[in-house]
Formats: structure tokens, C-alpha cells, sequence
């Protein structure tokens, strides 16, 4: 059995703590997340932060980035279980996909840009949330089911047969 790194001891509290939270009002509820990207996506979003808002990023309780262990260096921890995660030839079959999309009004810093490519496998997507925000929210979806082999979460909800490679999750309406 591999063993337990610090972020993926975080990232299993965080998760605990978030199904928690998100079933305080239903505990019998089905609910389907995942923490990992949730937790990735807050990630990145904390390598671009800087003086307050890094920290308060950092001090979230049962954050899945709150470790001592790998505060330094939780990106490249990220980095690391990504690799292992998109491994050619692994014995399971798991999509995990980064993708930044920022509005085209915004300069990105090219640190920040080289650094999500290089420990997220991101690239950014510059995107006109101001006026074209359907569309733009149309092509976020469109990459989204690319990524996935084209298995969106309300397809998975319908289908009562599930995909080969994918747990069947649906949830009868």
C-alpha cells in the first residue's frame, strides 16, 4: 500500500469536512463531488494570491492546502499526485483536467501562468465573461464533457446505465 503523503491526509479531511457540510441539511441526501478538484481548483487559485488573501486561502478550516507538512510546497505535491493520477497505463481509467479560464480584460502574470502549466497542467482560456458570458459559459461546459469523454453529471443523473469506465452516479428524478 502506498504510503500517506501530507496533502493526501489533507485533501481526505477536507473531504470528510465538505461532505459534512454539504449534507447538513439532508444527511440521506445523494451527493456527488469531487473534493480533489475542488481542492486542486483552490490550489491554484492560491498560487496566484498573494499577502491576505493567500493566507486566509491557506488558514480555511480543514482547508485541503492546511498541512504544515506541505504549506512550501503543496504545488508540487499537486504536481506530483497529478502525474500519478494521469499515468499511462495504470490499472484504472481516471480523467483529471485543469483548465483556467480568466476574463480577456485581465493581464495574467506570466510566473502564475508557468506555474499552473507546469504543477496543474493548465492552461489559460482567455474568455469574455462581461458580455459573453452564455457562450463563454456554453464552452466551459463543451471542454468539461470533452475531458470527461463527453459524461457530464446530468447525463450520469439520467442515465440509468453507466458508462464502462465510469462508476454509475445518477440520481432518479
Amino acid at each position: 500500500m502506498a504510503s500517506s503523503t501530507p496533502l493526501s491526509k489533507a485533501n481526505t479531511s477536507f473531504s470528510l469536512e465538505l461532505l459534512r457540510k454539504l449534507s447538513e441539511d439532508n444527511s440521506t441526501a445523494n451527493i456527488f463531488f469531487s473534493p480533489f478538484s475542488i481542492s486542486s481548483a483552490l490550489a491554484m487559485v492560491m498560487l496566484g494570491a498573494r499577502g491576505d488573501t493567500a493566507t486566509q486561502i491557506s488558514e480555511v478550516p480543514s482547508s485541503c492546502l492546511k498541512t504544515q507538512d506541505c504549506r512550501d510546497d503543496v504545488h508540487s505535491q499537486f504536481d506530483k499526485l497529478l502525474g500519478e493520477l494521469n499515468k499511462p497505463g495504470a490499472p484504472f481509467a481516471l480523467s483529471v483536467a485543469n483548465r483556467l479560464f480568466g476574463d480577456q480584460s485581465y493581464q495574467f502574470l506570466q510566473e502564475f501562468l508557468t506555474q499552473t502549466r507546469t504543477n496543474y497542467k493548465s492552461e489559460l482560456e482567455s474568455v469574455d465573461f462581461r458580455t459573453k458570458y452564455e457562450e463563454t459559459r456554453n464552452e466551459i461546459n463543451s471542454w468539461v464533457e470533452k475531458q470527461t469523454q463527453d459524461i457530464s453529471c446530468s447525463t450520469q443523473r439520467r442515465s440509468p446505465t453507466p458508462h464502462p469506465q465510469h462508476k454509475q452516479v445518477y440520481q432518479p428524478t
